[in-house]
């Protein structure tokens, strides 16, 4: 498979960005931070395929025939007649990949067994013993795929030691190994993943992929209760973060850090009032009120429009509540506010996760389901000089604007009783996500930039991630 016309892929094998064709004819789009993305070709997810990968696109794909028969064969030629040991592994390797596609199991475990017991320091054997665990899983052997997977994994961290230039295994591979070691250990009352986050700590050197694993084994310690094991990774993954030259992974696994670590940028407490605020865009009753600091300058900033400064976008959000209602106010920065006739444009959205997992980080859903609500505060323009409420809640609502010099402000009301069951008396935590969303082009309202708290949206006026909202304490 090429790509690009220069790089060529062996079946398995990942590129950093580009399309990827397997066996059965589905299309793959990979992107080097999201990995392997599965996408129909019906006209609409293709279009929303940009947004999705934040601007990444492949510039060519190409589709290749393999003839898996003559390819196995040949292969086996190759291992009979090869006078060089060195590529023995990778041989075998991509052998597996041909046996697994034509469906001959016995054969693809035999070769597995094969690169690890021959071969057991090389990368083969990594991907060997990644791809043994998941056999040994899918088949119900569980201390058995726990064994490899441990296996694979202190492999890859010895590799990893040894090698200049080190070849990396499938992200997802790598995530689903510790998850499944984290719930084996937990299972059988073992330290499989504990075992292997502690290989880890005794590496010195600093490598991309190794943040992300951090975080990993961190979150899946953490969720059994290995809290000291987890923190210890989360102080890995700080140590980890300037070896990676990507900011769009540096700013997500920073977000996920924040959160797992209990950061105060990702956290915010609700006040109770006895009553509630005057509604009339003046927020000098929120003086008492805590504010949520919004700006590129250390927050949470993406989309794909730059930021020029505080006057370009910038903001502080306040929350409150009482007995029957709750109260969102916002002072927006923003030096050019842009709407069109059905409200896409400037906007401060807003979301609710009030569902019992919401208000933690380490059990929340990323699906936004029945409990997690959104509605938005579209911002006062030229053509609707007061700011507007766009959702789909059934309740009567208050809402007020003023503009000011450099932006507006804005206050909002809305009954407790527009969540139904959801807010309950002793509800204690909610996921609370915020996006202020800004369009400078009226010609081009598709050039988006966004402030978060934390990241709670995949991109400017995009889908809601709730695994991603900032976590907020009611008084």
């Amino acid at each position: 498979l090429s790509t690009t016309g220069e790089s060529y892929y062996l079946l398995g094998e990942h590129p950093h960005n580009g399309i990827l064709v397997s066996s059965n004819g589905t299309w793959l789009a990979c992107d080097a931070r999201l990995g392997l993305i599965e996408i129909s070709l019906e006209s609409d997810s293709i279009q929303a395929l940009p947004e999705f990968l934040e601007g990444v696109m492949p510039q060519a794909v190409a589709l290749v025939m393999v003839d898996v028969q003559s390819r196995i064969a040949s292969l086996n030629a190759e291992l009979t007649d090869q006078a060089t040991a060195d590529l023995m592994p990778e041989t075998l390797l991509e052998l597996a990949y041909l046996q697994k596609t034509a469906g001959n199991n016995n054969e693809v475990v035999s070769t597995y067994k094969k690169i690890i017991e021959s071969y057991p320091t090389s990368y083969a054997a990594i991907e060997a013993g990644l791809e043994m665990s998941k056999f040994s899983y899918n088949d119900n052997f569980f201390v058995q795929s726990a064994e490899y997977g441990v296996a694979a994994m202190k492999t890859f961290k010895a590799y990893l030691a040894a090698t200049l230039e080190p070849r990396i295994p499938p992200m997802s591979d790598l995530e689903l190994t510790i998850q499944r070691l984290a719930a084996l250990s937990e299972q059988f009352g073992k330290d499989y993943l504990k075992s292997v986050a502690r290989e880890f700590f005794d590496l010195s050197l600093q490598h991309p992929v190794l943040a992300t694993l951090y975080y990993d084994m961190g979150y899946q310690l953490y969720r059994i209760n290995e809290e000291g094991n987890a923190r210890k990774c989360f102080g890995e993954v700080r140590n980890q973060l300037n070896a990676i030259n990507d900011p769009v992974t540096v700013r997500d696994l920073s977000a996920r850090l924040a959160l797992a670590t209990g950061d105060n940028s990702a956290y915010y407490k609700i006040k109770k009032m006895k009553n509630g605020p005057t509604l009339d865009g003046d927020l000098s009753d929120w003086k008492d009120i805590k504010p949520i600091q919004m700006s590129a300058a250390g927050g949470w900033f993406y989309g794909n429009a730059g930021w020029s400064g505080a006057t370009d976008l910038a903001g502080v959000m306040q929350v409150a509540y009482n007995e029957s209602d709750i109260y969102f106010a916002g002072m927006i920065f923003d030096d050019m506010l842009v709407s069109n006739a059905d409200g896409i444009g400037d906007m401060v959205r807003v979301f609710v996760d009030l569902r019992p997992t919401g208000g933690s980080y380490f059990l929340r859903s990323d699906e936004c389901e029945p409990g997690c609500y959104e509605f938005s505060i579209l911002a006062p323009t030229s053509n609707h000089p007061k700011a507007r409420l766009k959702t789909t809640m059934q309740a009567p609502y208050e809402i007020a604007s003023s503009r000011s010099v450099d932006g507006y402000n804005f206050e909002l009301r809305l009954p407790l009783v527009a969540f139904g069951k959801w807010f309950v008396k002793d509800l204690k935590r909610i996921g609370l996500g915020i996006e202020l969303v800004d369009a400078d082009n009226p010609d081009d309202l598709e050039a988006r930039k966004a402030l978060g708290f934390v990241l709670p949206t995949v991109a400017p006026g995009g889908a809601p991630q709730p695994d991603l909202f900032g976590v907020a304490e009611l008084d």
